[in-house]
């Protein structure tokens, strides 16, 4: 935490290491002591924006366990995952849910990921990543027009994004938007949710839904 402060990026070692200590009991904890709801609540949005879309090809940023997978069944053609924890990569593996599943850090393996994807979720993942832009930057080279990009934050004011004391970092709309811009998206809206329980009190986050537009 110490070496992330004033820096865009989570220590990846950290998080590696934090996420395969965790792998083993992870969806108990996070679905029933912390009331993770994510995956469904995206869904929602994703349903309400598409209303009876079957995508191709979906793409999993931070897959974990893949509770992702296990909640956007049916919505999905194929899809891909991406973790940094190789003890979650064999937990999502063993769901034999994903085509493929790579393992190391969100902005190399995009580099190198062909695409075309027509979903993209990230489920409380840039809260690890801290800057959203080179993220985004290259999902906008691999996704098709019309394909939809759903991610969900941990809420702040202002503007920007911030490490938390939870060493996590937090986003603002704001900041969403700009890059929204920027990078030649729309965005189709926030979803104002809690992303899980913070010392048994709801954490506010919200899920942001882009679209690439055709």
């Amino acid at each position: 935490m110490e070496g992330a402060i004033g820096q865009a990026r989570t220590d990846t070692g950290y998080v590696r290491d934090l996420f395969d200590n965790y792998a083993s009991y992870f969806d108990a904890h996070l679905t029933g002591k912390l009331g993770y709801r994510l995956p469904e609540d995206m869904r929602k949005a994703v349903e309400k924006a598409a209303p009876g879309r079957r995508f191709a090809a979906a793409l999993d940023l931070g897959c974990g366990t893949g509770l992702v997978a296990e909640r956007f069944a049916g919505l999905y053609g194929a899809i891909d995952g991406i973790d940094l924890s190789p003890k979650m990569i064999e937990a999502a593996r063993a769901k034999g849910l994903y085509r493929t599943l790579s393992t190391g850090d969100l902005a190399e393996i995009l580099a190198t990921t062909p695409g075309p994807y027509d979903l993209v979720i990230a489920a409380d993942t840039m809260i690890y990543v801290g800057d959203v832009e080179p993220s985004l930057a290259r999902l906008g080279t691999i996704m098709p027009p019309g394909g939809l990009f759903a991610l969900s934050i941990e809420l702040m004011e202002g503007d920007g994004f911030a490490m938390q004391a939870s060493a996590r970092y937090a986003h603002s709309k704001a900041y969403v938007e700009r890059l929204v811009v920027r990078h030649g998206f729309v965005l189709l809206g926030f979803t104002d949710v809690p992303v899980r329980l913070e010392n048994n009190l709801p954490l506010p986050g919200s899920i942001a839904l882009l679209s690439r537009p055709g």
